[in-house]
């Protein structure tokens, strides 16, 4: 995967856990079969392995954006 990809991925799945708008989050046990508790370790553990800060900087590039 690219650095773009790899953090679209880590971004989608910290929103899909934490976000009351666009995710799961206060019902996040009643929707997955894991506890907070559980389920955090395992976001923090993708945090670690998929952050880089090329991919942070390159979610904000326009040109990513821009219409062809």
């Amino acid at each position: 995967m690219t650095e773009v990809e790899t953090a679209r991925v880590l971004f989608l799945s910290e929103l899909a856990f934490g976000s009351d708008l666009f995710g799961a989050g206060v019902e996040f046990q009643l929707v997955s079969p894991m506890r907070d508790a559980e389920a955090i370790t395992i976001l923090r553990s993708l945090q670690r392995k998929l952050f880089t800060r090329a991919g942070a900087r390159a979610l904000f590039e326009p040109e990513l954006y821009a219409p062809e």
